[in-house]
Order: structure tokens, then sequence, then C-alpha cells
């Protein structure tokens, strides 16, 4: 009665309510179709195990047959959406929205470039991807959109395309999202975390000569934390309190000085044997 009213003669009896009732339950219309939907379904489930999303890109030759699968899916969607005849039935898009399908194109080609990015910091160690990159030119572009959009978000403005996903997957991967000052701010990090991993703490000593840049860095931090604390214009941010805190950072110079002077009676250690420091 389906094929009847697809091939439109009129004394069908499959009218639009049966049509209907009969798509709610998941009905599979044309049978000899439906195990090569699922199997290409199970070739989807594990290509998402791998990659971490449903986003196959069609310039990947591996994958060629699943990308053309997964463009089929949204085109069928929308003619559902539509009201016209399809394939495509609540079942299949419940199952496909249990997978995390991107429906629309321009999210499928947001994640493309996630993966991207990816790469990009297996191979270099971060997401400071150069504006003009000449091995993948639209990722650079893609960086510094996100971080426009980011901006437009705290400036308030409705139409930034970042969401709290976006932003959160963006922060997993550890994307900066101000350069400048921001990237002399994190190799300053990097180095007191070296320094941690060798003296213990964060303490670092003002009189120590080989670390004087560090240790006005981690003088200025607190300056600039008390600022922030007291409502003030500053660069410290909740972020930055939050990762020096993950490395016990000191922020009362008290707690600073008393780290200082366990150095020194290491030191007197080192030379004397013992830690009975004359009075």
């Amino acid at each position: 009665a389906y094929k009847h009213m697809l091939d439109g003669k009129k004394k069908s009896s499959a009218i639009k309510e049966r049509i209907c009732l009969l798509n709610e339950i998941g009905f599979v219309w044309v049978v000899e179709h439906s195990g090569k939907w699922f199997n290409m379904f199970e070739e989807l489930k594990k290509y998402k195990e791998t990659h971490g999303n449903c986003a196959v890109p069609v310039k990947c030759p591996s994958h060629k047959h699943l990308a053309l699968w997964v463009q089929k899916q949204r085109r069928q969607y929308r003619e559902m959406k539509k009201g016209r005849s399809t394939q495509m039935t609540a079942e299949r898009s419940d199952l496909l929205n249990g997978l995390g399908f991107v429906w629309k194109v321009y999210e499928d080609n947001w994640h493309e470039m996630l993966d991207d990015l990816r790469k990009y910091k297996e191979r270099h160690g971060d997401c400071l991807v150069p504006q003009v990159y000449a091995p993948n030119p639209p990722l650079g572009r893609w960086v510094q959109t996100q971080r426009i959009a980011y901006k437009h978000m705290l400036n308030g403005r409705k139409r930034s395309s970042l969401t709290k996903e976006r932003i959160f997957l963006l922060n997993k991967l550890g994307f900066v999202w101000f350069v400048g000052y921001d990237i002399k701010w994190f190799v300053m990090l990097g180095e007191l975390r070296k320094y941690k991993g060798i003296h213990g703490h964060c303490s670092v000593p003002a009189r120590c000569s080989s670390n004087k840049r560090l240790a006005n860095w981690v003088s200025k931090q607190r300056q600039v934390y008390y600022d922030m604390k007291e409502g003030r214009s500053s660069i410290m941010t909740a972020e930055r309190v939050d990762m020096l805190n993950s490395l016990g950072f000191t922020w009362k110079l008290r707690e600073g000085n008393w780290h200082k002077m366990l150095d020194d009676l290491k030191e007197y250690k080192e030379r004397h044997g013992d830690c009975l420091v004359p009075q």
C-alpha cells in the first residue's frame, strides 16, 4: 500500500494517519534497504569510537563511502522535517542522535577543524597555530575565528557561534583564547612548572640570579591577583588562578619566605651535613 501511494495511485489504503502511526513505532517500509542502513550505522559507531565524533570528512579516501552515507542521512532528514516521503524515520533519527550525529553541515565542518587542531597539537605540543599556516591554511583562519567568536561572546553579542560544548572541547585541548601577552604568560607558567619539578615548590627567591626573570614574574602574579581580589582592573583571571593553584602556588609572601628559608636550610645541610644552624 505504501509503494502504491509513492507511485501516485489514488486508491491506496495507506492514508497519512496510518503512516504516521507506523512511523512512530519505527516501521521499516523498504525492507531490502534496512539491513544496509544498520550496517552503515554500525560503521559510523566504530568511526565515532575511534575519532570521538560523527563528522566523517568527505576528503578522507578511507571513509569515502561512509561520508557519502552521512550526507545522505542529512538530506533525508531534511525531507522528513518538511513532511516529504523519505527513508528517514523517527527511529533512525533517534539512533543517530544517540551517537551525537551532526545534522547541520557547518557543525560537521567545525568538528573536522577540531580534529585538525588535535593533530596539530600532537605534532607541535600546543594549539598556537599561526594565522598564516602553510601546511593547512584553513586551520590558521579557523583558530582565529574561534578567538573572535569568544571575544564576541564575552562582550555579550548574541550571534557568537561558540557554544558551551565547543568551549569545553577547545579548553580540553588547551586552546589559548588570547594571544600576545597570553603566550608569554604560558611560557612563564611552563618555566615555573619546571622549577617546581626541581625544587618541590613555587617560591622562586628574588636573590637567585639564575631565576631572576621567573622570580619577578611570580611576584607580579601576586600583585595582579590582589588587584583582582580588590575588584581593580587586572590581567589575572580565574582560569590562571586555577592553573597556578594546581601547581601549589603561594599567594601570601610570608609563605613564600618560609620556603625560601627552607631552601637556605637545605643548602646549609648540603654544606655541613646537618641542620644544626647556630643561633
